[in-house]
């Protein structure tokens, strides 16, 4: 570019500014020590915060720099651009052509980019004399490429596995934890279709799931994918949709999780679960047998004495035939309770899990005829006060375990009271709830296990005589199985003259 501005004519100035003056692009010319010799109208609005078109000759980006500062001394990021200029004009001139450089700065407290192209110019005997430039402002690409680089650094770092496909199922992209959980690299794996992670059992079923997926925009389910050795991974998928700018579905994105690890410690947890039911329920079981013991041993004793008194009465002649008519009565009542228990251990342990509406003061009275031989050799004194025609809806015989539960828990207290011993049952209707209280007077709940009752495997019996999920059990089928709440607490209490302490287990059940 061999000219000297000085020598240009008039009209060749005017022509100058006429073909750069109102360019969008900002354009300017600069001597060898960086002083501007012409600068066009956008770079003074946009950057030099010129008065017009004449301002700038004769000074640097410096002088303008300064002044913006000066205006706004509390702003120190109001104006920064400027310092990477005059180095870049330097390095123009000593390569001795044209360069292209991405300038940035505060102007007007914002962040402005530019995309600067920058070549020497020279007099007529090819000397440089100065440096020529132009710039384009690029701040809103380069905003969106810092937006989606940050994204994609985010996306990177982000544990669960990112996968994008077309809508063919073409993968497009491969995140890090992608790389990790299939073990594929990016390169061995965008190109190739979805389906490549399937395996031969579910591929047409998850196929036609994402077909369902796109015109329905909603999926999440848990899946079994393979990786690279296969090896089947169980995850958990959501799918989401990208959509360019006129709304048409142009991406898929795959989110998913990887619950392996998980899933397994599920499957152990409900074993062990399983397990530790089934040996509760087996001491459920021991302790009702001593119950059918306590309940039988006084109506056999009953039967085998009427029965040896007939035959000694008979072997005497003593024998009346209203004695062995009113001891053959005794001998039939007797065996008619012991039939009658047996039915109702039956159906106790039978436990079928069927919701119903019963009446409470029934299930009540099963749950004390169970409980009976017990109540009479642990010298338990009961009282009562049983609201009739009160109708619930639940499970009438896990309602009964949990009576069981709250018992049992009583009468192991009740070994360390030499005094009377009482367990009281009070029901009542209290709004849309019927109210069951159960307490006792064996001194109540150690402050420090009360609030731990009710976690599971928590005992306070020894390791042999306690598993700790009585009154977890009975805890979740109140709360989940029916829909109510129990709350325990210590008392105190007058009766008959007498101030008792104990424990006290309060059960609010919904009527319907």
């Amino acid at each position: 570019m061999p000219f000297d501005l000085v020598n240009l004519s008039k009209a060749d100035s005017s022509l100058l500014k006429l073909l750069t003056l109102h360019l969008p692009d900002m354009l300017w010319i600069k001597d060898l020590d960086g002083v501007y010799i012409y600068a066009n109208q956008a770079i003074c609005d946009g950057l030099l915060m010129a008065d017009d078109i004449d301002e700038p000759i004769g000074k640097t980006d410096i002088f303008f720099a300064l002044r913006e500062r000066e205006k706004y001394k509390d702003r120190l990021d109001w104006h920064t651009f400027g310092e990477l200029c005059f180095d870049s004009d330097k390095q123009v001139i000593e390569a001795n052509k044209p360069m292209k450089f991405e300038e940035f700065g505060n102007v007007k407290g914002k962040m402005l980019y530019l995309e600067v192209h920058k070549a020497p110019f020279y007099d007529k005997d090819g000397n440089i004399i100065g440096v020529v430039g132009s710039g384009r402002d690029i701040t809103e690409l380069k905003m969106t490429q810092l937006r989606l680089s940050e994204q994609a650094q985010i996306i990177e770092q982000i544990q669960d596995c990112i996968i994008t496909t077309d809508m063919q199922g073409t993968i497009i992209s491969w995140n890090i934890s992608a790389q990790n959980l299939f073990g594929y690299e990016s390169d061995e794996i965008v190109g190739k279709n979805i389906d490549t992670l399937y395996t031969k059992e579910n591929s047409s079923s998850l196929k036609q799931a994402v077909v369902d997926f796109i015109e329905n925009e909603e999926y999440n389910g848990k899946v079994v994918l393979k990786d690279k050795s296969d090896q089947t991974i169980i995850t958990d998928i959501t799918l989401s949709l990208l959509k360019d700018e006129i709304d048409k579905n142009i991406r898929i994105i795959y989110y998913i999780k990887d619950i392996t690890d998980k899933e397994k410690l599920n499957e152990a947890v409900i074993k062990q679960d399983r397990i530790i039911a089934n040996q509760a329920h087996h001491v459920s079981m021991g302790e009702m047998i001593g119950n059918i013991a306590h309940q039988w041993r006084q109506p056999l004793s009953v039967i085998s004495s009427s029965a040896t008194g007939l035959l000694v009465q008979k072997e005497f002649g003593t024998l009346t035939d209203d004695m062995f008519n009113e001891t053959c009565h005794n001998i039939n009542d007797n065996a008619q309770y012991l039939s009658k228990t047996i039915d109702d251990f039956r159906n106790f342990i039978k436990g079928d899990r069927k919701q119903a509406r019963f009446d409470l003061s029934s299930d009540i009275d099963s749950f004390l005829h169970l409980v009976q031989g017990e109540i009479k050799s642990s010298q338990i004194i009961l009282e009562t006060n049983i609201e009739d025609d009160i109708t619930i809806f639940g499970y009438p015989n896990e309602l009964i375990q949990c009576f069981i539960n709250i018992f049992n828990n009583s009468k192991d207290e009740f070994k360390n009271i030499k005094s009377k011993r009482y367990f009281f049952i009070t029901t009542y209707s209290e709004g849309k709830n019927a109210v069951i209280i159960l307490k006792d007077n064996a001194g109540g709940i150690p402050a420090d296990i009360l609030p731990k009752i009710f976690d599971p495997y928590f005992t306070t019996k020894e390791e042999s005589n306690g598993t700790g999920l009585g009154l977890n059990m009975t805890h979740d089928l109140i709360i989940n199985g029916m829909g109510g709440d129990i709350e325990a607490s210590n008392t105190t209490y007058d009766h008959n003259g007498e101030k008792y302490k104990g424990a006290q287990f309060k059960i609010m059940l919904p009527f319907s």
